[in-house]
Parts: C-alpha cells; structure tokens; sequence
C-alpha cells in the first residue's frame, strides 16, 4: 500500500493548523463547518494522520478561505486565497498535460504510480477522488512536486 512521504504529511498538519489558528477557529468550529470528526481532524493536526481525499482538503479550504494549494505549499500571506478553478479539475488538466508532455500513457502512469491499470484514466474523467498520496506518487512519477498538480492550468490544457 502506498504510504505518504512524512515531510509532505508533516507540511500538510502544520500549514493547516496554521491556518485553522490565524482565522480564529477551534478544532471544534472547523470540524463542524467542514462536516468532519473533531478526532479526525486533530489527528491530522497532531500529525498522525494526513492522508485524506481531496474532497476533505476542498471542504478545510472552502471553510478557511484558502485554496488546497495552502495546505501543501507555502505561498505569501497575500496569496492565501481560493482559486478560481476547482482543484480536482486543475489536477486533472495538469497530470494530462505532464503525462501527455512526457508521452506516457494513462495504463503506463497508473502502472508507474502503483495503481491499478486504469486509475488515471479514472482520474482524468473525473471518476476518480484522490488522496494526498495518490497525489504525491503521480507528482514523483511525472517529475514534479504535489503543488504543480494544483497550480492553475493554462487556458489549452483544460
């Protein structure tokens, strides 16, 4: 089973609680507004859990007023905000552009990446809910780090 690099975990529970703390909300009013377990999320801030579906980093971020990108990188203060396109799309139009740009197929990437044959192609009709780690193993396979795959993508790759 794939597992998530610890840096990446550790990054992850940090930049959220970060977050959580500078908006001024308790583990409590957090877990509430994004519809998840007050246990769940402080073990994702004590950093023994970081794994999560992008769905659940969408919710955090809709409710912090941030974007997905903010939990994995850090960008300025300034820039903290929720981007226009929706991450799963952004994802999906970015692994096609890298994989399509390094000529690998969908069966080949998924094979890559140590999941099952059709994963990506699952992925990229929107058929697929990522995890963190997904992320990661698609972003080490294709060469680059798990914010390029949440980076806004340029107007011909959507």
């Amino acid at each position: 089973m794939p597992t998530l690099d610890e840096a990446v975990a550790l990054g992850l529970s940090e930049r959220l609680q970060k977050i959580r703390k500078r908006k001024g909300l308790s583990q409590d009013q957090l877990a509430a507004k994004a519809a998840v377990s007050r246990p769940n999320l402080a073990a994702l801030e004590q950093k023994r859990r970081a794994n999560l579906r992008l769905t659940t980093l969408v919710r955090f971020a809709q409710q912090l007023d941030v974007d997905v990108l903010d939990f994995l990188s850090d960008r300025p203060l300034e820039e903290q905000r929720p981007e226009s396109q929706e991450p799963l799309a952004r994802v999906i139009a970015n692994v096609k552009a890298l994989r399509m740009g390094q000529g690998l197929s969908q069966e080949l990437l998924s094979v890559k990446a140590n999941r099952f044959r059709t994963y990506v192609g699952r992925l990229e009709n929107g058929m697929a809910n990522p995890m963190v780690v997904d992320l990661q193993d698609l972003a080490n396979v294709l060469g680059v780090a798990i914010p390029e795959l949440l980076r806004a993508a340029p107007p011909d790759a959507r």
